[in-house]
């Protein structure tokens, strides 16, 4: 479908978002997803009994966002240093939600017993639960 019909164009509340069509299908239900969620676009603040942790959030302050293959943020950037210091993934920590990133998030998806799509969305945030890293120090909340 997305052969003929050249770039999407994916809106939410926040922004309207032009994606290249490619090759590769999104997995059932991420497209559905990307049109009623917001993009996670930059770091949040949560804080639970042990302390504050940084987690992605959208515009709108939400933490049910979403993120995916070519994003680059500091939402990107507290994603990946949850999943280096909290999940044990061996990944980089540059803010770019590339190849190594997907594969992490895809691996704690597995782990949550979770769809495995490697794309973080609603579903992911609330199954790595306060799981995230302290905004100041790298180690796991």
């Amino acid at each position: 479908m997305k052969a003929f019909m050249g770039a999407i164009l994916l809106c939410n509340m926040v922004a309207c978002i032009e994606q290249e069509p490619s090759d590769e299908e999104e997995p059932v239900g991420v497209m559905e997803m990307k049109l009623v969620t917001p993009q996670c676009t930059h770091a949040g603040v949560e804080v639970s009994a042990f302390g504050p942790f940084s987690v992605p959030v959208a515009n709108n302050g939400s933490s049910s966002c979403f993120m995916d293959s070519g994003d680059v943020s500091s939402g990107v950037l507290a994603l990946q240093r949850a999943l280096k210091f909290c999940w044990g993934q061996n990944i980089a920590t540059d803010s770019d939600y590339g190849p190594q990133t997907k594969q992490a998030v895809h691996n704690v998806q597995n782990i949550l017993d979770i769809n495995a799509d490697g794309v973080y969305g609603p579903q992911t945030r609330s199954a790595m639960g306060d799981f995230f890293a302290d905004p100041n120090a790298n180690v796991c909340n």
